[in-house]
């Protein structure tokens, strides 16, 4: 009955997509406290005072629902656009990549565990971090994780893994959306303080200036946490992943890394571009049985696989 109950509360918190609406709640929320009273007060929303509370609520309410899901689905321009990726080519965004850059060599000279380690600097600290978490899977096994990340989502599900990895990027996307709208927020207060001169403390924009930056650094480490399940789902199930994409079975470590680097350009790449010829028929039982045998990692010296204990 609890489990039932549990998957219910995630199924509708999925559908309603609360790290997405939630914040957009906020956001119009705030605008009727800091805008529509001075509106109503200079009769320039007069069809809106019209209107019952009940209808109101109601109003706002669709009015989220519309932004949280106009948000969840520009979430990949969002994510873009916090890795600032375009900004590496002009003159400023290179003097904060050097800056990132000596923030980073100092982290890793005093032994940081948790500073990120991309294959390729970024001007932002998320940029650093996402970066990052591609990076661990590319240089452990030689995948792009981007490109194949779709494809093993299918079999994440069937093992009841996915559900874990969306709550870890749904808290993600709830700080990152926040951040978004407070500086969403920022601007309104600047267009009607233009356009309208709307009356308001000055506060108020520093504020949620202050606000977007708050929930933008809350938003790193869980990013972090978000390509952490990312990693242990191919370590654990990567190989279920290569029966599906009908791989052979790997030789060795050399083999399975260079495998996985083919298909990631296979799928990454337009077939127009060239490729190399890496997708064979579906192993039969026992190639699969030799494979696992042969790819398994060897226990570390001094110790003994578990199970094999004699």
């Amino acid at each position: 009955m609890e489990t039932s109950l549990t998957s219910l509360v995630g199924m509708l918190t999925q559908a309603l997509k609360l790290h997405s609406t939630f914040p957009a709640l906020c956001l119009l929320v705030l605008n009727w406290l800091v805008f529509v009273s001075y509106l109503e007060e200079q009769h320039k929303v007069e069809w809106w005072t019209n209107l019952e509370q009940a209808t109101q609520v109601t109003l706002i309410v669709l009015l989220a629902l519309l932004v949280g899901y106009t948000l969840d689905s520009f979430n990949f321009v969002l994510l873009g656009l916090f890795e600032s990726e375009g900004l590496r080519s002009t003159w400023w965004g290179k003097l904060i990549v050097a800056w990132q850059r000596r923030q980073l060599h100092i982290a890793w000279q005093r032994g940081d565990d948790q500073a990120p380690v991309p294959r390729i600097i970024q001007p932002t600290r998320l940029g650093n971090e996402l970066n990052a978490g591609k990076a661990r899977i590319q240089r452990r096994y030689g995948i792009d994780a981007v490109y194949l990340w779709p494809h093993l989502m299918s079999v994440l599900s069937e093992k009841g893994y996915a559900a874990q990895v969306e709550r870890e990027k749904a808290t993600f996307d709830f700080f990152l959306n926040l951040s978004v709208l407070s500086a969403a927020f920022v601007g309104e207060c600047v267009l009607a303080r233009v356009l309208l001169d709307c009356p308001g403390s000055a506060l108020v924009p520093w504020a949620a200036m202050g606000m977007a930056y708050v929930f933008y650094r809350l938003a790193v480490p869980y990013a972090r946490k978000w390509y952490d399940w990312i990693n242990a789902a191919f370590d654990l199930y990567r190989y279920k992943l290569a029966e599906r994409l009908a791989l052979k079975p790997f030789v060795d470590e050399v083999d399975e890394m260079q495998k996985w680097k083919d298909i990631s350009y296979f799928i990454k790449r337009s077939p127009w571009d060239g490729f190399r010829a890496f997708r064979y028929s579906l192993p039969d039982k026992k190639e699969v049985e030799v494979g696992a045998k042969v790819a398994r990692p060897e226990a570390p010296s001094g110790e003994v696989v578990k199970g094999e204990e004699k």
